[in-house]
C-alpha cells in the first residue's frame, strides 16, 4: 500500500476541519513518491501492481480540498507533474495501441480527470471584485466544468462498460481543452498529436454522429455536446483543406468552402456589431477568421482578407482620434493584425495599405504588450530601408522580453517573440543590434539551461533558425558556436528528438545550425 492509514486519517479529518497545511501536504506527497519508487525498485512491480499503486494515489489526491491544490507549493510538487503526465501518458497509450484501456486504466483516468476539475473550478471561482462580464464568463466556465463531471460521473457509474463507451474520448478531449493554459498545463506543443488523435476518434464515435443529427432536426445540444461539435469543427476547418487532399470528393470540397465561407460571413457581421462585443470575444472571432481564410484555395479569400484587414485598420485609426482610448480593444486588435501580417498572403495585403506611420503610434505607448504587438506588425511589412532606419528600439523590446524570461518554465509568450525575431534577424542592422544587446546569448542559455520538457517544438525551431540565420556572412558568431560544446551537444539531441518524431521543419533548423 503507497498511502499509509494515517495519511488517509489525516486527509478525512482535514475535510472536516481543514487544518492540513501546504507543508503537510507537501510532506505526505514525498511519502507517496518514496513508496512509489521502492514498490518500482522492488522487482515485483508489475503492471497490475503498477496500477494499484497510481490508483492508490490519485485516490489520496482527489480525496483533498480542491482549493489546497492550487497553492503554490503543492501545485509545483514532482507528485502533480507525475499525475499530469499519467494524465497524458494514459491517453497517449489508448491512442497508439490498437487495444482498449482496461477497466482499471479507464477509472484512473477518470479520476485524475476529476481531480483537475474540481482544481479548476477553485481557479476559475468569481472574485467580489471581478465586473459583472468577468463573472458572468466564470460561471458559464464553472457550468462546462459541472457538465464534465456529470459525464464523468455518467461514466463511472457504468464503468464495467467504460473501455467501449465513446463518451470517454470526449472527456480526454475536454480535459486537454479545460487544461490549456491553466496551472496544470504547459507543454501544448508537445502534444499535438495525441490531440490530434483525441480529435479523430470523437469524429469517429457514435456521440458525434447523433449531435449531427440533432443539429440537422434542430434540436437543442447540450453544454459539452456543443464543445465536443465546435471543437471538432473548429480542427477540420483548419485542417482538412490547407493541403491538397485527394482523398476527399469535388462535392464534399464544395460543401467545405461553402460552410467556411459562410462562417466568415456571420463572423464578419459579428465584427459589426462591435460595439456590444468584450475584447475576449473580439479576440476569439479574429483567431476564427485567421484560421478560416489559412484554408487552400478558398475561392473567397481576397474578399474576407481584404474584408477583416480594413475593419482592423478603421478600429486603430478610430482610436488614434478618440478621448479616451480603449485600451483593451487596441491591444486585441493589434495582435490580431500581427497574427494576420505572419500569413504571407494576407502579409501582401496588410502591406498594400502603407500603415508604416498608423502603426508606429502605437509604438510610443506605455502598455508594453501593445509596444510589442505594434513592432511585430511593423517587422513584418517594413521593407529593409524603414527597417535599419532606427533598428535599435524595435530589437529593444523583443531582446527585453528574452531577459525577462525564466527559461525554467514554460513561457507561450516566447512562441510570439523568437518568431518575431526570426524576421527581424534577417536585416543586417537588426542582427547587430540583438547581438549587441545579449540577445542570441538569451537564446543559447533557453536552448541549453532551460527545462527541456517545456520547451515546444516551435520555440526550439524558431530559436535555432535565428542563431542559425545570425551566422550568415559572420565568421566570429559561427567560431563562438562551434566552440560552445554545451550548444553543440544540445542541438545535436534536438536533431535526433526532430528525426525521430520526424518533424521536418525543426529537423532542418537543427541540421541547417
Amino acid at each position: 500500500m503507497i498511502v499509509k492509514p494515517a495519511n488517509l486519517i489525516a486527509i478525512q479529518h482535514d475535510r472536516i476541519h481543514d487544518d492540513l497545511s501546504s507543508n503537510d501536504i507537501c510532506t505526505m506527497f514525498n511519502q507517496f513518491l518514496i513508496e512509489f519508487e521502492r514498490m518500482e525498485k522492488s522487482g515485483h512491480a508489475t503492471t497490475k501492481v503498477f496500477l494499484d499503486a497510481v490508483e492508490d494515489i490519485i485516490d489520496a489526491v482527489l480525496s483533498i480540498l480542491p482549493y489546497k491544490l492550487l497553492d503554490p507549493k503543492v501545485l509545483n510538487h514532482p507528485l502533480m507533474h507525475f499525475i499530469q503526465q499519467l494524465l497524458i501518458t494514459i491517453l497517449d497509450n489508448w491512442c497508439m495501441s490498437q487495444l482498449r484501456i482496461n477497466i482499471q486504466e479507464t477509472d484512473i483516468l477518470l479520476k485524475i480527470v476529476l481531480t483537475f476539475v474540481h482544481a479548476a473550478e477553485q481557479a476559475f471561482m468569481p472574485n467580489v471584485n471581478e465586473n459583472e462580464k468577468t463573472k458572468k464568463d466564470l460561471l458559464t466556465t464553472k457550468q462546462l466544468l459541472f457538465k464534465v463531471r456529470e459525464q464523468i460521473d455518467g461514466i463511472v457509474l457504468n464503468k464495467q462498460d467504460s473501455d467501449e463507451d465513446p463518451n470517454v474520448w470526449a472527456v480526454g478531449l475536454l480535459t486537454i481543452k479545460l487544461l490549456q493554459g491553466s496551472p496544470f498545463y504547459y507543454n501544448l506543443g508537445k502534444n499535438q498529436r495525441l490531440i490530434n488523435d483525441l480529435i479523430m476518434n470523437s469524429l469517429d464515435s457514435y456521440d458525434y454522429r447523433q449531435i449531427v443529427l440533432q443539429l440537422q432536426h434542430g434540436q437543442p445540444l447540450t453544454d459539452v455536446d456543443y464543445f465536443l461539435f465546435l471543437t471538432c469543427w473548429q480542427y477540420l476547418s483548419s485542417r482538412s483543406l490547407t493541403k491538397e487532399n485527394y482523398s476527399i470528393s469535388i462535392h464534399e470540397t464544395d460543401l467545405v468552402y461553402y460552410l467556411v465561407d459562410e462562417l466568415i460571413t456571420r463572423l464578419e457581421y459579428a465584427i459589426d456589431e462591435l460595439i456590444t462585443i468584450a475584447p475576449p470575444s473580439l479576440t476569439y472571432i479574429f483567431e476564427r477568421c485567421h484560421q478560416l481564410l489559412t484554408i487552400h484555395n478558398l475561392a473567397s479569400f481576397e474578399k474576407h482578407a481584404n474584408y477583416i484587414v480594413d475593419r482592423l485598420i478603421i478600429i486603430l485609426e478610430t482610436q488614434l482620434t478618440t478621448d479616451p482610448q480603449d485600451q483593451s480593444l487596441i491591444l486585441v486588435t493589434l495582435q490580431a493584425l500581427h497574427d494576420l501580417s505572419k500569413t504571407p498572403d494576407i502579409r501582401a495585403i496588410v502591406k498594400k495599405h502603407e500603415l508604416t506611420s498608423t502603426i508606429k503610434a502605437f509604438t510610443s505607448t506605455e502598455n508594453s504588450e501593445q509596444r510589442k504587438a505594434a513592432f511585430g506588425i511593423l517587422a513584418e511589412i517594413m521593407d529593409e530601408k524603414e527597417i535599419n532606419e532606427s533598428p535599435s528600439e524595435m530589437t529593444a523590446i523583443f531582446v527585453d522580453q528574452l531577459k525577462q524570461l525564466d527559461i525554467k518554465e514554460y513561457n507561450p509568450n516566447l512562441d510570439d517573440t523568437l518568431s518575431t525575431l526570426k524576421v527581424l534577424i534577417q536585416h543586417e542592422e537588426v542582427k547587430k543590434e540583438i547581438i549587441k544587446q545579449g540577445g542570441l546569448d538569451k537564446i543559447i542559455s533557453f536552448l541549453v539551461d532551460g527545462d527541456y520538457e517545456k520547451q515546444t517544438d516551435n520555440q526550439l525551431e524558431n530559436a535555432l533558425k535565428v542563431l542559425w540565420m545570425s551566422t550568415f556572412d559572420s565568421p566570429d558568431i559561427v567560431k563562438s558556436f562551434q566552440q560552445d560544446t554545451k550548444l553543440t551537444t544540445r542541438v545535436n539531441h534536438i536533431l535526433q528528438h526532430a528525426k525521430q518524431h520526424k518533424n521536418p521543419t525543426l529537423e532542418k533548423a537543427a541540421d541547417g545550425f
